[in-house]
């Protein structure tokens, strides 16, 4: 995990964004915003450069959205 003040501020946010998928996947049962969000409040946990927390925070956040539209 990141401690810096950039790294732990991304971390935060994409933590409250994958709080936010979770529960609007149970609201919506949709299994895709329940699988990013899962993601989005694990993945900084594992990947140390800023750059790199931001870059997968946005592909993950955009996935449910991708992933749903062939429905």
């Amino acid at each position: 995990m990141n401690l810096e003040p950039a790294g732990l501020f991304v971390s935060i946010v994409t933590g409250v964004i994958g709080i936010g998928y979770c529960s609007y996947a149970k609201k919506q049962q949709n299994i895709y915003f329940f699988v990013a969000g899962i993601g989005l409040m694990f993945y900084p946990y594992f990947i140390e450069n800023v750059v790199a927390l931001i870059g997968v925070g946005i592909l993950l956040a955009i996935a449910p959205f991708v992933m749903n539209f062939d429905q």
